[in-house]
């Protein structure tokens, strides 16, 4: 008994290590416009492109956005919005 507990824990351990080297990151923000109103609905894209890859997001009510799962690079961001 006691040494499939050890095996369980080097599995756990080991699945945990290796679940660790994944490196990816987020960019977080609030778009507002010039009198500092949040602007809802808006269209966020980030591109990395040298990768060319793009994720794009609505903003919330209240003008945030949320993208994870970047990996390493260098990005650029866009943000559309219709005209009121």
């Amino acid at each position: 008994m006691r040494r499939i507990r050890i095996a369980l824990m080097g599995l756990l351990v080991g699945g945990l290590a290796g679940y660790a080297q994944n490196i990816t990151g987020s960019m977080t923000g609030r778009v507002v416009d010039q009198q500092g109103a949040a602007v809802a609905g808006a269209t966020v894209t980030v591109t990395d492109p040298a990768k060319n890859v793009t994720t794009a997001q609505k903003t919330s009510s209240e003008g945030g956005f949320s993208i994870a799962g970047l990996f390493p690079g260098n990005y650029t961001i866009a943000v559309e919005a219709a005209r009121l």
